[in-house]
C-alpha cells in the first residue's frame, strides 16, 4: 500500500559544485548533461562544477543547468532504482523538469523552451530592479494582507508562491517588496531574501508568459506516463497539449500552488517522496506540510540507502485505484452527479482499503474487482476521454487478468 511521488526543485535549488560526484561516478549523468548542452552550445559541466551561479548570472543558463540536473538524476534513479512514479510535481522550473521526465518534452526541446523562457524573464525585470523574499513563520492571509500596489508609484508586490502552512513567497518592484517587509517582520514573521532578481510568478512576467505563448506553439507534446500536477491549477495536468502550453505560459504569472500540491498527494495516498535534483528544499518543505510522507532528496547520499529500499514496493491494487481516482480531472460541473458518482464510490474504496488493512491481508480478488468497478463508474462520472481511460485502467486490467 505504499505510493512514491517524484518531486523537482525549482531555481534557488542551484549551488556550485552540484551533482559533480554523480557526474563523475555515472556514465548516465554525464551523457545527460552532453545532450542538454549541445542543445544551446552551453558546457554544463564547466557552468556547474566552475563558473557557478553569481546573483547577476544569466537566469536562463541557471534554469537550464537545473532542469540538467534533474533529468540526469532521474534516468540514474530509473537506472538504480527502477522506481516509476504514480504522480509527479515540479516547483516553479521544477514542472518543466517534471513533464519532460514523465516523457511530455523530449530533454532538448524542453532545454531550448527553458533557456528562452529565462532570456524572457530576464528581459520583463522592471527597472530598478526586481526582488523575491520568503517570509516564514506567518500564515498565509496575514502576507497576503500587505501585497497591495504602491499608492504613490503603483509599483507591485504579490504572492508568488505558497510553500507551506507558514512560509509564503513575495515578489514584484525591489522598492515595493522592500516596503513591506518591516510590517511583516513586526508580526514576527522571518524574512530571507533569495538570490534572484527576476520576480517569477508576478504580474510582471506578463511579457515573457506572452512570448513564451508563441513559442509553446511550435512546441511537440508527448503522452505523459504518469500524472503531473500543475503549478497553476494544484491538480493533474490534462492530457492534451493545448492545456499544457496554456497552464505553462500562465505558470509565469501566477503563484505556485505547492502547499495544495503536497495535500493533493496526501489526500491521493502516497507514502513517500523523492526530491530529485540539486539541494533538499523540496525534502525540507515537506516536513512543514506533510509529515506523514516520507521524504528523500537524490542529493542527500545519506538518503540512497532509503530509496534503494524503495525497490521493494509495489502500489498495491487499490491504492492505484485510489491514486487514479484523485488525480484524474473533472470534467462534470453537474454537483449531485458527482457527489453520487465520484465522491460516494471513493468513500466505498477508502472503506475497502481500511477493511483489508484492518485484516492485514492482502485483498480479495472479489474486492479488486469491486475496486475497480468502483473505479471505472468514478471515471465514467467525471467524463473521462475514452483514450485517457483506456490508459488509466490498461495496468489494472493485466492485473486482474492475471488473477483470472
Amino acid at each position: 500500500m505504499n505510493k512514491t511521488a517524484f518531486l523537482y526543485p525549482g531555481t534557488g535549488s542551484q549551488y556550485t559544485g552540484m551533482f559533480k560526484n554523480l557526474y563523475e561516478g555515472h556514465s548516465v549523468v554525464r551523457h545527460t548533461f552532453e545532450e542538454a548542452g549541445e542543445s544551446i552550445g552551453l558546457d554544463l559541466a564547466r557552468t556547474c562544477f566552475e563558473d557557478g551561479f553569481p546573483e547577476e548570472g544569466s537566469i536562463a543558463n541557471t534554469q537550464v543547468a537545473i532542469l540538467a540536473c534533474s533529468v540526469a538524476g532521474h534516468r540514474l534513479l530509473a537506472q538504480e532504482v527502477g522506481l516509476k512514479p504514480c504522480v509527479a510535481a515540479g516547483h516553479s522550473l521544477g514542472e518543466w523538469s517534471a513533464l519532460t521526465c514523465a516523457g511530455a518534452l523530449a530533454l532538448p526541446d524542453g532545454v531550448k523552451a527553458v533557456w528562452q523562457r529565462g532570456k524572457w524573464m530576464e528581459e520583463a525585470v522592471p527597472n530598478g530592479g526586481g526582488l523575491i523574499v520568503a517570509v516564514n513563520n506567518l500564515p498565509l492571509h496575514a502576507v497576503k494582507e500587505y501585497c497591495v500596489p504602491d499608492p504613490d508609484t503603483g509599483q507591485i508586490v504579490e504572492i508568488a508562491c505558497r510553500n507551506a502552512p507558514d512560509q509564503a513567497v513575495i515578489a514584484g518592484h525591489r522598492e515595493a517588496v522592500e516596503r513591506i517587509t518591516p510590517a511583516l517582520e513586526s508580526l514576527g514573521g522571518k524574512v530571507v531574501r533569495l538570490r534572484a532578481k527576476v520576480p517569477f510568478h508576478t504580474s510582471l512576467m506578463r511579457s515573457a508568459a506572452e512570448k513564451l505563448s508563441n513559442e509553446l506553439a511550435n512546441l511537440s507534446f508527448g503522452k505523459l506516463d504518469w500524472p503531473v500536477i500543475s503549478n497553476v491549477t494544484a491538480e493533474p495536468h490534462e492530457h492534451d497539449p493545448a492545456s499544457l502550453r496554456l497552464k505553462l505560459a500562465e505558470q509565469l504569472t501566477t503563484a505556485v500552488r505547492w502547499e495544495e500540491t503536497v495535500r493533493l498527494m496526501q489526500r491521493s495516498g502516497v507514502h513517500y517522496a523523492i526530491e530529485i535534483g540539486p539541494h533538499k528544499v523540496l525534502k525540507q518543505l515537506n516536513r512543514k506540510t506533510a509529515r506523514n510522507i516520507r521524504s528523500y532528496a537524490l542529493d542527500v547520499p545519506e538518503d540512497w540507502p532509503s530509496m534503494f529500499e524503495l525497490r521493494r514496493l509495489k502500489p498495491a491494487f487499490i491504492d492505484q485505484c485510489l491514486t487514479i481516482a484523485v488525480t484524474t480531472r473533472n470534467r462534470n460541473d453537474d454537483a449531485e452527479q458527482y457527489r453520487k458518482g465520484a465522491i460516494e464510490p471513493y468513500k466505498r474504496l477508502l472503506q475497502i482499503r481500511e477493511q483489508s488493512a484492518a485484516e492485514g491481508s492482502e485483498p480479495s480478488c472479489s474486492r479488486k474487482k469491486e475496486s475497480f468497478e468502483l473505479l471505472s463508474g468514478i471515471l465514467a462520472c467525471k467524463r473521462v476521454a475514452e483514450e485517457e481511460l483506456n490508459d488509466r485502467l490498461a495496468d489494472l486490467v493485466y492485473q486482474l487478468n492475471g488473477e483470472g
